[in-house]
């Protein structure tokens, strides 16, 4: 059975998540730019907030971007750390294939 891909977000979601992400876009916009660069990670946590809700929709996205701030201190080590990279809210239905093997690629 052939699943099909999931239908795209409708005007109203697209609007909500857009809203959600108002408090980002303002950081964004007045705040961050009379602030030196300090993030330890890229892209910068306010680039994977969006990424992370417009990608996976307010509830998951909004706890990726909680777990990442969480994860930016002066303790941590930063780095790359990009949104498909993720642990949490992993696509279930995504097989990494090894296009040498045949069939799907074995940690």
């Amino acid at each position: 059975m052939k699943r099909s891909s999931p239908a795209a977000p409708s005007a109203i979601t697209r609007a909500l998540r857009e809203l959600v992400l108002l408090p980002v876009q303002l950081y964004r916009r007045v705040i961050s730019p009379a602030l030196p660069n300090r993030c330890k990670y890229y892209p910068s946590c306010s680039t994977y907030a969006v990424h992370a809700v417009r990608e996976l929709g307010i509830v998951r996205g909004t706890v990726l971007a909680a777990w990442r701030l969480a994860r930016c201190n002066p303790w941590s080590h930063g780095g790359v750390d990009e949104l498909a990279d993720r642990r949490l809210f992993r696509d279930r239905h995504r097989h990494d294939v090894d296009p040498g093997a045949g069939g799907p690629a074995h940690a």
